[in-house]
């Protein structure tokens, strides 16, 4: 069955949306359109994954954009500023 979550896209401009899913790390990879990872520097934080866990309490997760996607944005931000 699966879960509900709720996602907080904390990159600027982001929307929190709520979906449906078996697994928190693909419904914010979806959601986000990129892949992201459950660990990373903190200037890498793009998200918060909410969901219940069963026993009336609730969880959070936090994603953090992946090393390659990390120097592939800083990559194209270089390009533009030359």
């Amino acid at each position: 069955m699966p879960t509900v979550y709720e996602i907080v896209d904390l990159r600027p401009g982001g929307e929190s949306q709520t979906v449906e899913g078996k697994s928190p790390v693909a419904v914010v990879a979806k959601a986000l359109g990129e892949p992201v990872v459950r660990s990373g520097a903190p200037r890498n934080l793009v998200a918060k994954c909410y969901f219940d866990n069963g026993e009336g309490g609730r969880n959070m997760v936090r994603f953090y954009r992946t090393v390659e996607t990390e120097a592939r944005l800083e990559g194209e931000s270089a390009n533009h500023a030359a």
